[in-house]
C-alpha cells in the first residue's frame, strides 16, 4: 500500500456531519479530511457556530486530521466576498487549520495577463494584512489550471504561496505531464488533489469513480514515490457538483482497490 497521507474532500459527502465524515475516513483508512461542505452547507463559519461542533473541529485539527478549508475566493478577481474569506480565516486560526484553498477566479480560456497577476498580488497583500496564521493555498484550478501559469504568479510573490496541485486539471485542461507540472511546482505543494474522469461520445468531460476513468493516476503516484513526496494526497470526489456520481463509499473503496495497491 502506498505510504502517502491520504485524505478526501467533504465535497464527496456534502450532507454529512463532521462526525459522519470522520467515521467514513476511519472505516476506509483515510487519515485526513479537507472541509468544503459540512451538514449540507459550504458556509463553514456558520456550521461551526455551535460550541460542541467547534470543539470537535478544534480537536480533529489538533490531531492533524484537518489541514485545509475550501473557499470560493478567486485570487485574481476583484469580485470576491472578502469578509467571507476573513471569517473562514478566523475559524481556521481558532481551530488550528493551516491552509485556506483559493481558486484563480477567471476562466482558463482567458489570458493570464499583467492585470490578473497584479490583482492576485493585491489580494494576497490584503489577506496578509488580516494578520492571520492561516495561509492561502492556490489550487491549480480554473484560470490557474496550469503549473506554468502558477509558476508565473509564484515568481512574483514576495514570500510564500503554498499550492494545492490538482493533477487532474493540469493534465486535462493544460495538457501538462505530471512530471512537468511537478518540476514547476515542487517546493510549493502542500496537498495534491486526485480524481478520475473520461470523455463521453460528445467529447464532454464526465467525472467517474476512481479507476473507471482514463486518467493515469497510478503514474502520478509512482512519480510521487520517486520524488519522495510525503505530504497530503486528497481524493476530490465532487459529488456536490456532480450528483450523478455514486455515494462516496464506492469511491473510497475504489481508491483502496485501484490506487493504493497498484
Amino acid at each position: 500500500m502506498r505510504d502517502f497521507k491520504w485524505g478526501f474532500s467533504t465535497l464527496g459527502c456534502p450532507e454529512c456531519s463532521l462526525g459522519e465524515a470522520v467515521a467514513l475516513a476511519d472505516e476506509y483508512d483515510f487519515r485526513m479530511l479537507e472541509l468544503r461542505s459540512v451538514d449540507g452547507s459550504i458556509d463553514l463559519p456558520k456550521v461551526f457556530e455551535e460550541p460542541e461542533k467547534r470543539a470537535q473541529l478544534k480537536r480533529l485539527a489538533g490531531e492533524g486530521r484537518i489541514r485545509v478549508f475550501g473557499s470560493s475566493f478567486g485570487i485574481s478577481s476583484r469580485r470576491n466576498n472578502y469578509e467571507e474569506l476573513a471569517a473562514l480565516g478566523r475559524l481556521a486560526d481558532e481551530a488550528g487549520v493551516p491552509y485556506l484553498r483559493v481558486f484563480g477566479g477567471f476562466d482558463f480560456a482567458e489570458e493570464l495577463d499583467s492585470e490578473k497577476l497584479t490583482v492576485a498580488l493585491e489580494n494576497l497583500a490584503w489577506f496578509r494584512g488580516q494578520n492571520l496564521k492561516a495561509k492561502l493555498a492556490l489550487e491549480t484550478h480554473d484560470g490557474y489550471s496550469s503549473a506554468a501559469r502558477c509558476r508565473r504568479l509564484l515568481d512574483r510573490v514576495d514570500g510564500e504561496l503554498p499550492v494545492i496541485w490538482d493533477a487532474h486539471h493540469t493534465c486535462r485542461f493544460a495538457g501538462e505531464t505530471f512530471r512537468d507540472s511537478w518540476e514547476l511546482l515542487a517546493g510549493h505543494v502542500v496537498d495534491i488533489h486526485v480524481k478520475d474522469s473520461r470523455l463521453d461520445s460528445d467529447g464532454k468531460l464526465v467525472a467517474t469513480v476512481p479507476g473507471e476513468g482514463d486518467l493515469a493516476v497510478p503514474e502520478l503516484l509512482e512519480l510521487l514515490e520517486e520524488v519522495d513526496y510525503t505530504a497530503l494526497v486528497t481524493l476530490e470526489y465532487e459529488k456536490l457538483w456532480h450528483p450523478y456520481l455514486p455515494e462516496i463509499r464506492v469511491a473510497l473503496a475504489a481508491v483502496n482497490r485501484f490506487w493504493r495497491n497498484c
